[in-house]
């Protein structure tokens, strides 16, 4: 089992799985301005968040949300066309300030990864408005395993976040 999501197809399958959630949400989608996605990784959800429309089924309308990508290396995908209302920025989250906050700061992936929990969500805040919304998303490191308990140590995931 693939408890982390190491294989991307697995990763980019659950962040969907959120993200089209969340899409059902009209009032909530079309209220956002501005996005952040912190270690996107290949671009896949932040070229979500950049082509995100008000889904409506006969004619829908992009909602234009101005998408950063951050990550502290260039691995966007290069078979992404991205779009104008998408930036990415290659630099270390914990050094990086922007001149503006962002009214949902994602990051799908990333938190068990860390060395230093407390510090990333502190930076996190750091880059949410007042009432915007921290999406995190991150598999737990305690699991059960065919009705077992699974106390497995995994060396990608120094923190034990359940």
């Amino acid at each position: 089992m693939d408890f982390l999501q190491n294989n991307k197809s697995a990763s980019h399958s659950h962040s969907l799985d959120i993200l089209w959630t969340l899409a059902q949400f009209y009032e909530f989608m079309e209220s956002i301005d501005s996005v952040i996605d912190v270690g996107c990784g290949d671009g896949h959800d932040a070229l979500w968040w950049a082509t995100a429309t008000d889904m409506d089924e006969d004619n829908p309308r992009p909602l234009n949300i101005n998408v950063t990508a951050l990550d502290k290396e260039n691995s966007i995908n290069s078979d992404y066309e991205l779009p104008k209302n998408l930036t990415f920025k290659q630099s270390d989250l914990y050094t990086t300030e922007f001149e503006n906050r962002f009214d949902v700061v994602w990051s799908h992936n990333v938190l068990h990864s860390t060395n230093d929990p407390l510090k990333f969500l502190h930076k996190m805040n750091e880059f949410c408005t007042d009432g915007g919304m921290l999406g995190l998303s991150f598999p737990a490191t305690s699991n059960m395993f065919y009705g077992d308990p699974d106390y497995r140590v995994y060396q990608e995931a120094p923190h034990s976040i359940t």
